[in-house]
């Protein structure tokens, strides 16, 4: 039974990442099998910080780095406005961080899944994890019907409740 997080955790590890790098290591063993799915012996799931980042990168980006404000990027029409409205132009109260950027780090159920061998590691896909209580006995009831996955899994321009409801457990149950 999942009660908290660390429940979740441990039935991640059990039931999907522990099996899943079996079997991958099962198909490796199998030179045709290994050639037609790219495989390098083995996966790694992990979820931190720097998972979708180089570290080398990382610390060249850093180097970049200044303590000291820089203005704004404003087109010469937003500039030439501010500049003739004076001080009094920015709204009191009003804070830079609506214009901060959005935290790049993964959220803690997001896990990059890497198809790693002696040479290093190369990214193969992101996989979320959601806890049962997530999803409702209506949304389930209203998903799982018999379904064509490659039809399920593209969007559509106009979709109903139901259509949204289906590719959602489809998402879940792939």
């Amino acid at each position: 039974m999942v009660n908290s997080e660390l429940d979740l955790g441990y039935f991640q590890r059990q039931t999907v990442e522990s099996r899943v790098a079996s079997v991958v290591k099962q198909l490796h063993a199998n030179p045709q099998l290994r050639e037609t799915f790219c495989l390098n012996g083995d996966v790694a799931f992990e979820n931190h910080a720097n998972t979708l980042t180089d570290e080398s990168n990382l610390v060249a980006d850093m180097s970049f780095l200044s303590l000291s404000q820089r203005q704004p990027r404003r087109s010469d029409r937003l500039a030439a406005k501010s500049d003739s409205a004076g001080p009094s132009a920015q709204l009191p109260g009003r804070s830079e961080r609506n214009t901060q950027p959005r935290n790049s780090r993964p959220r803690a159920d997001q896990f990059c899944v890497y198809n790693k061998g002696p040479e290093g590691k190369v990214p193969a896909f992101i996989i979320e994890y959601k806890a049962p209580h997530k999803f409702s006995r209506a949304h389930i009831k209203a998903g799982l019907q018999d379904m064509d996955l490659e039809e399920v899994s593209r969007l559509q321009k106009e979709e109903s409740p139901e259509d949204i409801c289906r590719r959602v457990m489809a998402a879940v149950i792939t």
